[in-house]
């Protein structure tokens, strides 16, 4: 897994072709503008390539500012057609995390991306969904060793 960049809010890893956008704490302005340097990067260098991603996000953490919010749907929007899948990883127990699980269905589905988004408790759960939705990007055989890259890359 090679990690693409980070800041004090987030860590962007690449295992082509799952993108792995690990939260680890509020997203701000600056956050949506690194996110969106790397993503249109990976976006460009290849129009017809389709993407899955892995949104791993620590419930404990402050919901990001409107502003950021609406940055970073409006970066998705702009590239949907590559977009294959996306899973939101909600790290943590209790009633917390169960509300933020809540509001990030319920987005998902008043948004309308045009692709498929889910919501999960792990990451292994999430993965099997990606090979399952997007069989073409993950293939059941490479699912073990994407699993733990990933896992890696998220400590």
């Amino acid at each position: 897994m090679q990690e693409l960049a980070h800041n004090d809010a987030v860590r962007i890893g690449e295992r082509d072709p799952i993108l792995v956008l690990r939260y680890v704490g509020t997203p701000t302005l600056a956050t949506a503008g690194l996110l969106e340097e790397v993503l249109v990067k990976r976006f460009d260098s290849d129009p017809k390539k389709q993407w899955a991603f892995l949104l791993v996000i620590d419930a404990s953490k402050p919901v990001p500012e409107k502003s950021v919010q609406e940055r970073l749907a409006a970066l998705m929007a702009g590239h949907a057609s590559q977009v294959a899948a996306l899973a939101d990883v909600v790290v943590g127990t209790g009633f917390q995390a169960a509300t933020v699980r809540f509001a990030l269905v319920a987005m998902s589905m008043l948004s309308k991306p045009g692709y498929p988004i889910k919501v999960f408790r792990s990451t292994p759960e999430a993965l099997e969904w990606i090979a399952a939705t997007a069989p073409q990007l993950l293939r059941a055989a490479d699912l073990s060793a994407t699993r733990a890259d990933v896992e890696q890359f998220q400590r």
